[in-house]
């Protein structure tokens, strides 16, 4: 085979067959919907049918294209007869192949369908036909790997709304030029609430969607998927503005020569931007979404709530909030005759008298990691890595029983978020001599590693706070770690919901460990530093050099006093209460309120878990 560039191949073919179905629907919808029942005559139906025979053949055409550039991109094929084969094997095998052909086939029953537009209940039919058609389009993109029903749904409807509105706008030009002024004027109306209807299901949809791809700010600042969205939202937000005028403006005046030929022009120009509006859509879903990217941040600020229920703070977000609102009916004052000119006027007047915000408050520094997450997992894994790591790279210093280097603990680790911390521990601690590796060691590692430095430094700091108070004084993520429940394997994360009682126990039995009260709905975990044993009923086990090396770092003990330790873990993940071998569950002054006895403790931590709000500040 010939070389292909398909980057630039596949979208294209991606856009041709969409854009094919994307007006199919939209002039099955616009006949059917937009024309007044009885108002259509033989040249409009003649013009629709036309446009519906050539919608069909511009999706036919896209079609192969889009299945030979795919063939390409899955497949090696070492010349034409070894290329049709694999053509056929991913249009026949593949869940892609599959809904592709599906797609095409509806589109021509649907055309089929619909004959010359002169039966409604035909043209019902076969307008739905191309809506189902238009909807696998979730089954040709990011959607189609979902493990949920939400996703695909919510692509189905974007992708439907889209084509309602944009695939109608070149048959509402030919219905406007078609049809005399007082039923055009009926069919814009109509049009209008088949717009509005669009456009709140494509605003719902693409907020779903943006959710799963797109994520945090860092993902729409950071990666080239949520710039390149960002322009999608610029290009619809100038079809809203278009449409306004339309609706508000140009409608009224189209029973004049002068006012159709301005509306016709404008909806002209609504379905140029609405092409490059499909046209970014088709290269947003050929590129990785951006969750799934690194996220650079560009900006040496980010936002910051934090602090909103501070009075003072809250007081300005009302400020910008008030600010939002005049500038809000200010742009509304514009559609209407009578506020055009007195609308702006008064905003201008508002927005002079009213006092301006401080947004210096409402942001702290960042940086370009700011939006990074750990690709470790805090896991038990990782936390053994980190402490190789550090025995590997460390200087002469290290574990000292006093002023020991490898103690982050003043630097405040677990207040800080995944990426300020990556960027710290690479970019100043790296370098500002009182690393406990050689200058710049930490920066030439792999991010990875990076990140299990993180985890390590993080549970030593824990291990160093409880080791003072007995219970962990701030928000300490348990770490992951695979588990038996009930013999079936799963992770410690996946128990969150219910409180989990940890017991250590070297020799793996349960006969040593001491029931909580049942009404408290405590899981139990038992942990060995070796292979772990078959669970038993309401009993979770787990076994390995690297669990026992991990919690014991992070409950602040050597591994050999780890053995009949006991911790709790509330419902939401968070390490809350240690109780050592010899029954002690804090040292004499350090107890927290409710923490004074085991007993006490298991009954706080069950009922009274730390928000998970703190975990989404963690970025874990």
């Amino acid at each position: 085979m010939p070389d292909i560039d398909i980057g630039a191949l596949l979208p294209a073919a991606r856009g041709i067959e969409l854009l094919g179905a994307l007006s199919l629907f939209g002039t099955l919808a616009g006949a059917w919907l937009v024309v007044p029942p009885g108002a259509a005559n033989a040249s409009l139906r003649r013009h629709l049918s036309w446009l519906v025979r050539a919608s069909l053949a511009v999706g036919l055409a896209g079609a192969p294209l889009w299945l030979a550039a795919q063939t390409v991109a899955m497949t090696d094929a070492a010349g034409p007869v070894q290329f049709a084969t694999n053509a056929w094997s991913v249009a026949t095998r593949t869940h892609f192949g599959i809904s592709l052909v599906l797609r095409s086939a509806l589109l021509v029953t649907a055309t089929l369908a619909a004959g010359g537009l002169d039966s409604r209940r035909r043209l019902i039919v076969a307008a739905l036909l191309a809506g189902t058609a238009l909807a696998l389009q979730s089954q040709l993109g990011h959607a189609a790997a979902a493990d949920d029903a939400w996703f695909p749904l919510a692509v189905a409807v974007h992708v439907m709304a889209a084509g309602a509105w944009l695939g109608g706008l070149v048959p509402l030009a030919l219905i406007v030029q078609a049809l005399p002024a007082p039923v055009a004027a009926r069919a814009l109306r109509r049009f209008s609430r088949l717009g509005l209807a669009s456009i709140l299901a494509l605003i719902g949809s693409a907020v779903v969607q943006s959710d799963r791809l797109i994520g945090d700010l860092g993902g729409w600042f950071g990666t080239p998927y949520g710039r390149l969205a960002f322009g999608k939202i610029a290009g619809l937000a100038s079809l809203l503005l278009i449409a306004g005028v339309n609706r508000f403006i140009l409608t009224p005046r189209a029973a004049s020569h002068g006012g159709r030929r301005a509306l016709l022009a404008s909806i002209i120009l609504e379905t140029l931007i609405g092409l490059v509006v499909v046209s970014v859509a088709v290269r947003l879903a050929t590129l990785p979404p951006a969750a799934h990217e690194v996220a650079v941040w560009p900006f040496a600020e980010r936002p910051d709530l934090s602090q909103i229920g501070d009075p003072y703070i809250a007081r300005h977000v009302w400020r910008i909030a008030l600010i939002a609102g005049v500038l809000a009916l200010a742009l509304a004052s514009l559609f209407w005759r009578r506020t055009r000119l007195i609308g702006p006027a008064l905003a201008v007047t508002l927005l002079w008298l009213l006092p301006s915000p401080n947004l210096q408050l409402l942001a702290k520094p960042a940086y370009p990691t700011s939006f990074q997450h750990s690709e470790t997992g805090y896991s038990v894994a990782s936390i053994a890595r980190g402490l190789d790591l550090v025995k590997r790279h460390c200087t002469a210093e290290c574990f000292r029983p006093k002023d020991d280097p490898t103690d982050l603990t003043p630097y405040g680790l677990w207040q800080r978020p995944d990426g300020d911390l990556f960027w710290w521990l690479t970019e100043t601690f790296d370098r500002i001599g009182h690393s406990p590796f050689a200058y710049g060691t930490i920066a030439g590692l792999e991010a990875r590693q990076r990140w299990q430095l993180i985890d390590y430094f993080r549970a030593r700091a824990a291990g160093t706070a409880v080791a003072e108070a007995g219970a962990w004084p701030f928000p300490v993520l348990a770490p992951d770690l695979p588990v038996i429940c009930e013999s079936r394997p799963a992770d410690l994360r996946a128990q969150r919901g219910r409180p989990v009682h940890v017991a250590f126990r070297a020799d793996g039995l349960a006969g040593a460990v001491t029931e909580l009260s049942p009404e408290l709905g405590y899981l139990t975990l038992i942990v060995s530093p070796t292979a772990a044993p078959a669970a038993i009923r309401e009993t979770c086990r787990a076994g390995s050099p690297d669990a026992w090396s991990a919690y014991a770092i992070a409950s602040g003990l050597d591994e050999q006093q780890l053995d009949g330790t006991d911790l709790l873990i509330d419902a939401n993940g968070w390490l809350r209460v240690r109780r050592l071998a010899d029954g002690r569950v804090a040292p004499a002054g350090r107890t927290a309120p409710g923490l004074s006895t085991w007993a006490e403790a298991s009954a706080t931590v069950a009922r009274t878990p730390f928000p998970l709000t703190e975990l989404r500040s963690h970025g874990h």
